[in-house]
């Protein structure tokens, strides 16, 4: 029998966590339904707030923009590879990504199920393990079309050192980033189906997504 969808995201709200200089969610209401007769409210937010997806402009300038991605880029199977267990800013190696579950197909999106959900709205959240470089080489190698996590970042957050280098590995070849995923535990499957639908803002580098397992 085929396994019911999946939320997932993270809702957001003005506690919704950013890296530090990011603007902070802000909502403001307009419209009230005792004066106006409906609701409506003012949201202001970066476009990499909450789980949200990173188009490749967010580090090339000649890279491609989330209004331009085909449906296809953002839709289709997916595998989950298990990660748990990690300590605070521990390193993971592209040898461990090779044992973590299925083989990666090429086309497929790559979801890193660490766990580090579990901390979201707290400081230890943006302490997460990340990816060393050859993660990003071996991700771009296997042909993978997109890479999720459940973690803020696949590069180093705190302290900010190293500038990046597996957004740039990844984004560079077209590769499709989302951050700030949970729930990946309750996918009763390695393999699966996915969507992972940005705000279609136009020229945007990013945006906030709903990110949804379909099924196996």
């Amino acid at each position: 029998m085929a396994s019911a969808p999946i939320d997932l995201t993270h809702a957001l709200d003005v506690d919704t966590p950013v890296f530090a200089g990011d603007p902070p969610l802000a909502r403001q209401t307009v419209l009230t339904h005792g004066r106006d007769g409906c609701h409506l409210e003012r949201i202001t937010l970066g476009t990499h707030t909450g789980t949200h997806m990173d188009a490749p402009f967010h580090f090339f300038a000649d890279g491609d923009r989330l209004d331009g991605l085909p449906i296809s880029r953002l839709v289709g199977p997916g595998v989950r590879l298990d990660l748990c267990g990690r300590r605070e800013e521990s390193v993971i190696w592209a040898a461990e990504l090779r044992r973590a579950g299925p083989e990666v197909n090429p086309g497929d999106f790559v979801l890193l199920m660490t766990g580090w959900d579990r901390f979201w709205g707290t400081p230890r959240y943006f302490r997460h393990p990340y990816l060393a470089p050859d993660c990003g080489r071996w991700l771009v190698d296997c042909g993978a079309g997109l890479v999720g996590m459940d973690t803020p970042s696949p590069d180093r957050s705190a302290g900010g050192r190293g500038g990046y280098p597996v957004h740039r590995l990844l984004l560079g070849a077209g590769v499709l980033i989302v951050e700030n995923l949970r729930g990946l535990a309750r996918i009763p499957a390695a393999r699966g189906n996915y969507a992972f639908l940005p705000l279609k803002l136009k020229g945007a580098d990013g945006a906030p997504l709903r990110a949804v397992f379909l099924g196996s």
